[in-house]
């Protein structure tokens, strides 16, 4: 179950990178937006996730009040981080973005000493100044990310803090329906939400914005995103929220190492091509970022 649980959570890493690369395809296009993404790709993860919920429902399931307020905390506080996502990749590349997501150790720190009245020992503030050393690392490689971007990215690791939070809770209260039937299905429930909030926000999309050819564009995106959900919910019911998110964070050097052949491949409009001394910088940083979080994280282990 312990390899398992790794593999699925290297999965999860993987297909998040992807889907990075795949948003920043989408809204560098001309006549795109972030908003449109962010409607498309949750209505149509929504209709994925109404497909398959029959398939996955079995005895073991428990009522919808046993895991209500979880399911709605992974979804609202996920959507707000995906907003705030998109938006970051509209200014800068998936290969900078990715990494600094690490940046979530430091709400995690300041949540859990603020609000959960715990206090935390040296080796996790060490890994929090870590933490902010990386990311100056990341974001002066290859000259600085626009404040935007910044701005945008704290929101977006915040909103995904507390997302993480919520969905340990909900595999939790969904353990006695197997691994990945239950993870799978708190996949499944928690979409049916977001993708909810999409149709009710189709009638602010602009009609030309909502042609075919614009959800075909999309697709790529939900399906990379919802295959990365499975995996980590999975990860997440095998080996624990706090290993699975160890594995989850290797997505910032496999982000680096996907930018850089994109790149490679002429491909400028998506990963600007750099420098060997910034793409080695900027793998430093990535590195720095994940040695950071292991050591936040491993005296949960």
């Amino acid at each position: 179950m312990v390899i398992q649980g790794i593999l699925f959570g290297l999965a999860a890493a993987f297909c998040q990178s992807v889907c990075y690369i795949l948003s920043r395809f989408f809204v560098t296009r001309e006549g795109n937006s972030s908003p449109q993404l962010f409607v498309l790709s949750h209505v149509t993860m929504g209709g994925m996730a109404v497909v398959l919920l029959p398939f996955l429902h079995s005895s073991q399931c428990p009522r919808i009040e046993a895991y209500l307020f979880p399911m709605l905390g992974a979804a609202l506080f996920y959507l707000a981080g995906q907003a705030a996502l998109f938006q970051t990749l509209r200014w800068t590349e998936a290969s900078r973005v990715s990494p600094m997501l690490g940046l979530k150790i430091l709400f995690l720190a300041l949540i859990t000493a603020a609000f959960l009245g715990q206090s935390l020992s040296v080796m996790r503030w060490s890994a929090v100044v870590l933490c902010v050393l990386a990311a100056f690392v990341l974001n002066y490689s290859g000259g600085s990310i626009p404040w935007q971007a910044v701005l945008s990215m704290l929101f977006c690791c915040l909103g995904y803090s507390l997302s993480d939070l919520s969905i340990g809770e909900l595999v939790e209260r969904l353990r006695e329906m197997g691994s990945f039937r239950g993870a799978a299905y708190g996949v499944c429930a928690t979409y049916v939400v977001t993708g909810a909030v999409g149709v009710a926000l189709l009638p602010f999309v602009k009609r030309d914005r909502l042609r075919r050819r614009a959800w075909y564009a999309a697709l790529p995106v939900s399906i990379s995103w919802f295959l990365a959900m499975v995996c980590l919910y999975a990860s997440f019911k095998l080996i624990g929220v706090v290993p699975g998110n160890i594995m989850q964070s290797t997505r910032g050097i496999l982000s680096i190492l996907l930018g850089g052949l994109i790149a490679h491949r002429g491909m400028t409009h998506i990963e600007s091509r750099v420098a060997a001394g910034v793409l080695w910088s900027r793998v430093g940083g990535a590195v720095l970022m994940f040695g950071a979080i292991v050591l936040y994280l491993v005296e949960a282990l």
